[in-house]
């Protein structure tokens, strides 16, 4: 997958989020146990979990944390070495981060030092060597993203501190404050993680991928509005002729409207221009609430450029529609529904598979209450009777809410989506009715 990833939940991410919660919040119990819960400190598993319970058992938070000895629950001579395996254990879980709390947890402070010291951190606990490890052990198992992700999101997170400290480092702010700041910065890293393109497919979008030598390009998503995309108005305060005189004058601004326009048919045409046997351009039908949608305007040109462009439709009864078993099991009870003996047979192979035959198997029976009718449902119902048939019909709509519509309203998918709601009060209705 060729995509850009946020560098938020990454382990050091957590680990440097969690030390500023830790002094802003007092050595809390949550934010304590996320540092270390990030298993980039020198804690072992075990050791946490020991810790983590005697934590918990006695309350232990704040300042109790600076404290020279704990001696709770340890009244006697026998408990002498799980008292001493508790402190050395407190003692190796605070000691990176006592120093930054005493001196960060009150008053305002200036962002350059907290940053350094904050870093200094990092440094100490060796987390640039801990990942690299990681990545190295990732890339003999095999898993090249998640080597690069491990050196690539130290690297983002040097680059933002380093320039935290030079064009914030004048600035006083107190620790909470500076927290948020830094959240903000975080939440905009993004790594780029480059994939092995050796047979092998890769997923990307038009706007990142860069890859030399394709033999086949799939273009999803190839509809009017989308691609390219339909509003490229600029909304920003300035105009286009005013961008670009600040620009001339050496002023970085993001693009007019009219220039991401140019740029994104300059990246549609590289895109589609790559693939050197197949390329194939595809769109939907109907969008996600059944709307009927139009084709690409690139579409369009494509097939007057060339007259022999091949077309073609997917249609539920073809054979093509049951090629795959899971994409099957998503429109089985529709097929059923339809009696078509394309379906009857790919539900009578799903049947006879071990992996499938279970949930074949629920949507068969759920496809046979269409048999039922809505009279018969509701003939003899009572008020006691209600909660049950409603239950039932419940169960029979959630199947496969296309059995109901079709075989009893009537209505398209499109009219019942807009309805949905409508049709269920009217039902609800007619019950406490009859």
């Amino acid at each position: 997958m060729d995509s850009k990833r946020s560098v938020m939940g990454h382990p050091c991410t957590e680990l440097i989020r969690a030390i500023i919660e830790l002094t802003a919040n007092n050595i809390s119990y949550e934010s304590m146990f996320r540092c270390l819960k990030t298993e980039l400190t020198t804690v072992s598993r075990d050791d946490r979990d020991i810790l983590e319970n005697y934590v918990v058992k006695y309350g232990i938070k704040g300042s109790e944390w600076l404290e020279e000895r704990w001696k709770r629950g340890f009244d006697n001579d026998e408990t002498e070495e799980a008292e001493n395996k508790i402190n050395e254990i407190k003692d190796e879980a605070i000691k990176p981060f006592r120093d930054f709390y005493k001196k960060y947890k009150n008053g305002k402070h200036n962002i350059k030092n907290i940053t350094v010291d904050l870093y200094g951190i990092l440094e100490n606990l060796e987390i640039a060597e801990k990942l690299g490890e990681k990545a190295e052990i990732a890339e003999v198992e095999g898993d090249i993203d998640k080597a690069q992700e491990q050196i690539r999101c130290f690297e983002l997170i040097g680059e933002l501190m380093e320039n935290m400290a030079s064009l914030l480092g004048d600035e006083d702010v107190t620790i909470k404050d500076y927290g948020e700041i830094l959240e903000a910065g975080l939440s905009g890293l993004k790594m780029g993680i480059i994939p092995a393109a050796i047979d092998m497919v890769t997923i990307g979008d038009i706007e990142r991928t860069r890859l030399p030598n394709i033999k086949a390009l799939f273009t999803v998503g190839v509809n009017e509005g989308v691609l390219p995309a339909g509003n490229t108005e600029d909304s920003g305060i300035f105009s286009d002729r005013e961008t670009e005189t600040l620009e001339q004058n050496g002023l970085e601004l993001t693009h007019s409207g009219a220039r991401t326009a140019f740029e994104e048919q300059y990246l549609i045409y590289l895109g589609i221009t790559k693939p050197s046997d197949y390329l194939y351009l595809c769109r939907s039908v109907r969008d996600g609430s059944g709307r009927e949608t139009r084709q690409s305007p690139l579409i369009t040109k494509i097939e007057n450029m060339f007259s022999n462009v091949e077309k073609t439709s997917f249609r539920s009864g073809d054979i093509t529609s049951v090629d795959r078993p899971i994409p099957v099991l998503h429109r089985l009870g529709e097929g059923l529904v339809k009696n078509n003996r394309i379906w009857q047979g790919a539900a009578e192979w799903l049947l006879n598979n071990e992996k499938y035959r279970n949930r074949a198997m629920m949507i068969k029976k759920g496809t046979e209450l269409k048999k039922i009718s809505a009279q018969k449902i509701l003939k003899g119902c009572t008020a006691a009777k209600c909660t049950q048939v409603y239950r039932s019909w419940k169960h029979f709509l959630h199947v496969r809410f296309a059995i109901f519509h079709d075989t009893l309203l009537k209505l398209n998918r499109e009219k019942y989506m807009k309805y949905e709601r409508l049709i269920w009060a009217l039902f609800i209705m007619l019950f406490w009715k009859k």
